[in-house]
């Protein structure tokens, strides 16, 4: 009986302690987001909670240590929802008339789309990565990068299965499928940081209608046909599939 109300004892404070850490995350997460790496520090996210400062130093050593935290859990995120996103597609387009080549090139474009959404699904997050991606700056410590690498590499894995499932089922020419991922995902992110200017003229920057012309010219070249494509495209419009 003992050791089961230790056991049950320690359960407890180990989710208390995760949630404590999420909490923090959370606001951290915030703040960076409005105010950016730089301005953030342990005392501003401690005088957000009304706590001493000397308590976040018990969830995290230094800022250094919470902003690899951040990255580990923000790029971890983005893999789950992107596997739900996956998961929903999937059910979207049972009993939905498409040649393997037709389905394999709609989870493309329906990949491409889920990034697309983000910046307004999850804004403080993407604004995270975007930091994060758009300093040229390391903000991530050396030894803290293999843990950081894990759940990005991940992340990418699961769209370089698309695109090698893509070449074996001839939808796509024959081609490095990690080097077509990064070219992918690099491309999107390019266009979605083009959302600080929408607030000049948000038809001319409109990330997201961009973002679909720039998917399709892509996998063309990586010898996708256009009919197909145009197919894919048609198939997503219909079933209208949202992430969340």
């Amino acid at each position: 009986l003992n050791v089961v109300h230790e056991t049950g004892t320690a359960s407890r404070v180990t989710r208390k302690r995760e949630a404590k850490q999420a909490q923090i995350l959370e606001i951290a997460e915030r703040l960076i987001a409005e105010e950016g790496i730089e301005a953030f520090s342990l005392h501003a996210g401690a005088r957000e909670l009304d706590v001493v400062t000397g308590t976040l130093y018990r969830y995290f050593p230094n800022k250094d240590a919470l902003v690899a935290a951040l990255h580990r859990r923000a790029i971890a995120d983005l893999h789950e929802r992107f596997g739900a996103h996956a998961a929903r597609l999937h059910t979207a387009l049972e009993g939905v008339e498409l040649c393997p080549e037709e389905r394999v090139l709609t989870q493309l474009c329906a990949a491409s789309r889920f990034y697309l959404e983000l910046p307004e699904l999850l804004p403080n997050r993407f604004r995270f990565v975007w930091l994060m991606l758009g300093d040229p700056r390391s903000l991530i410590r050396p030894e803290d990068v293999p843990k950081s690498a894990v759940p990005l590499l991940a992340f990418l894995g699961d769209v370089r299965a698309l695109f090698e499932r893509a070449a074996k089922l001839g939808a796509l020419s024959d081609g490095n499928a990690l080097d077509r991922t990064l070219v992918f995902w690099s491309a999107q992110q390019g266009v979605v940081q083009l959302q600080k200017l929408q607030r000049y003229e948000a038809k001319l920057f409109d990330y997201r209608r961009l973002g679909a012309q720039l998917a399709r010219p892509l996998l063309v070249g990586w010898g996708a046909s256009p009919a197909a494509l145009e197919r894919a495209e048609q198939v997503l419009d219909r079933i209208n599939l949202t992430s969340s």
